[in-house]
């Protein structure tokens, strides 16, 4: 912490004042300090300010359990360089805090696929749960458009690839959890002409949904980007 001078030595003693209570190791001291300088590195000091008292010893706590090179601990650096950065301030909102912990790296990468397209879309078969196939996703999907921001787009390009995933066969459970997170929303609303077209095209055996991150779940890529892009 000494490089960073001042600051980094504040940010030192904050450490001790969470630690000394429940006498931490060495170990798990310095994991923490490793944590705490790459966010520091991240961070140019003229744009240096002092993070929230709470928000610095909370990401101090997760770190003595994750370290700084799991996609978890990254995610928690990311928040920490963001709440101590004038020009990332308005990023580190502290509800993010609880929701790195329940990401899988899985639910990671699926948020990183929503922030390249604006919507998404998946396809579901009606009558039942089971994944589509890349294959019949692709011959569904062939050659279809739709007009999307009226620009007529190819609905394959936009198509999520549940096969990317370490566990792709828990797809449907990610969406669900992620959307309960606040992160994404999807609908398939029929409620105007040019849903009538949308109608159209799933009228056989399967049924499409646009998906996409909310604003509080951009607002999270954003604060939380370098480590998703890792991924």
């Amino acid at each position: 912490m000494r490089q960073f001078g001042r600051f980094g030595e504040d940010l030192a003693k904050t450490l001790r004042l969470v630690t000394f209570p429940i006498q931490c190791t060495a170990y798990i001291q310095d994991r923490i300090d490793r944590g705490f300088s790459k966010a520091l590195q991240q961070v140019s000091e003229e744009r240096r300010v002092v993070p929230p008292e709470g928000l610095l010893l909370d990401i101090a706590d997760k770190l003595k359990h994750h370290d700084c090179e799991s996609l978890v601990g990254k995610l928690y650096v990311e928040l920490l360089a963001a709440s101590m950065d004038t020009e990332r301030t308005h990023q580190a909102h502290p509800a993010f805090l609880p929701i790195i912990g329940q990401l899988s790296s899985d639910e990671a990468l699926f948020l990183l696929r929503l922030s390249e397209k604006k919507p998404s879309i998946y396809v579901r078969d009606k009558k039942n749960w089971d994944l589509v196939s890349q294959t019949e996703r692709e011959a569904f999907l062939n050659d279809l458009t739709f007009p999307i921001h009226d620009v007529e787009t190819k609905l394959l390009d936009l198509a999520l690839k549940p096969e990317e995933l370490y566990y792709p066969e828990n797809f449907y459970i990610y969406i669900e959890h992620l959307n309960k997170l606040g992160l994404l929303e999807y609908n398939n609303n029929h409620s105007n002409k040019k849903w009538d077209s949308w109608a159209e095209l799933t009228a056989g055996q399967y049924d499409m949904w646009f998906i996409e991150l909310t604003k509080f779940g951009r607002l999270f890529f954003e604060c939380c980007t370098a480590a998703l892009d890792n991924i």
